[in-house]
C-alpha cells in the first residue's frame, strides 16, 4: 500500500497548522462522478431508443428510469430517486446495464453498447 497524493505540498502546509490540534483523518476511495460521455449515452442513445419504442419523451423516460432503478424506499412510506448527475462513473454504468436489460426484456429492443455507437 503506497499512498498517493496530488497536492503533496498543500497536505504538509495543511498539517503544519493543525498542530497542536486534534484532528480527524477520513481516507476513502476516489469517485469520480458519471462522465459527460456517460450522460451523452444515457441520453441520446438509451433514453431515445426507449423514448422510440414507446412515445414517451425522453424526460418522460428519463423519470420512469429512475423511479424503476434509482429509487430508495424510506421507512415513512416515502421513496426517493437518486439523481444521476449526482452517480459515480460505477452507479452509472450499473444503472445503463440495468435499463438495457429491461428494455431488451420488456421493450425487446436492442440498445447497442456505447462502444457501438458514435457520440457526438
Amino acid at each position: 500500500g503506497k499512498l498517493i497524493l496530488d497536492y503533496p505540498v498543500q497536505l504538509v502546509v495543511t498539517l503544519a497548522s493543525l498542530e497542536g490540534k486534534r484532528v480527524e483523518v477520513i481516507v476513502r476511495r476516489e469517485t469520480r462522478t458519471r462522465s459527460n460521455q456517460q450522460n451523452r449515452y444515457l441520453w441520446g442513445i438509451v433514453y431515445a431508443i426507449i423514448s422510440d419504442n414507446t412515445g414517451y419523451d425522453p424526460e418522460q423516460v428519463h423519470d420512469a428510469m429512475k423511479v424503476k432503478f434509482a429509487s430508495k424506499h424510506l421507512e415513512n412510506d416515502l421513496t426517493i430517486t437518486e439523481r444521476t448527475s449526482k452517480m459515480d462513473t460505477v452507479r452509472m454504468t450499473q444503472y445503463i446495464d440495468d435499463i438495457k436489460r429491461w428494455a431488451s426484456e420488456f421493450l425487446n429492443c436492442y440498445i447497442p453498447d456505447a462502444g457501438e455507437v458514435e457520440l457526438g
